[in-house]
């Protein structure tokens, strides 16, 4: 992942799989793979200098939280990505997983902020491409996408996206 993402061989970059967010005293973040955990440090790296994909999909549980600094300067967990020299409850500098993709230069960042239920992230991302490969702005995509996935669990809720929601994915291969 980390080589095809270096060398800018992708145009959407979808991530469907497990996370984890520990707001303890570990403060790991990071998509988890078999062979480890890609964190935001790491994937900042990673995407330095690189042709970035516009569009990212991180279809994970706690894959749209970060933590940081809450009104007011308190450490804490937050919803939105990070300043990389934000500190948090002494745990230094962190960048979320959304901040990584934004701040190397993804136009849009979708992601969750609590755990989702499997069949219906699913139907989720079927409905949200397909919208999207529609014509239609990422934010109504993200829209109609929540109205598909609707049920007892929120999953349908549980999605936030960082970037311009009025993104269009281009019909040119390449062209960002």
């Amino acid at each position: 992942v980390t080589r095809r993402l270096a060398a800018g061989e992708v145009d959407i970059f979808h991530f469907s799989g497990h996370a984890v967010f520990g707001g303890g005293a570990t403060g790991q973040i990071g998509f988890l793979f078999p062979e480890g955990m890609l964190g935001p440090d790491a994937l900042s790296q990673t995407l330095a200098g690189a042709a970035v994909p516009p569009v990212v999909f991180a279809n994970g549980c706690y894959t749209g939280r970060a933590l940081g600094r809450r009104a007011g300067g308190s450490g804490g967990i937050v919803a939105g990505p990070t300043s990389p020299s934000t500190p948090d409850s002494g745990l230094g500098a962190r960048l979320s997983l959304p901040s990584a993709f934004i701040g190397a230069g993804a136009r849009m960042y979708l992601g969750c902020l609590w755990q989702v239920e499997t069949e219906a992230a699913a139907r989720f991302a079927v409905a949200f491409y397909r919208q999207l490969l529609r014509g239609e702005t990422a934010g109504d995509a993200l829209s109609r996408a929540r109205k598909v996935a609707a049920n007892y669990w929120m999953t349908h809720a549980a999605y936030v996206m960082y970037g311009d929601p009025r993104m269009r994915l281009s019909r040119h291969t390449g062209d960002r």
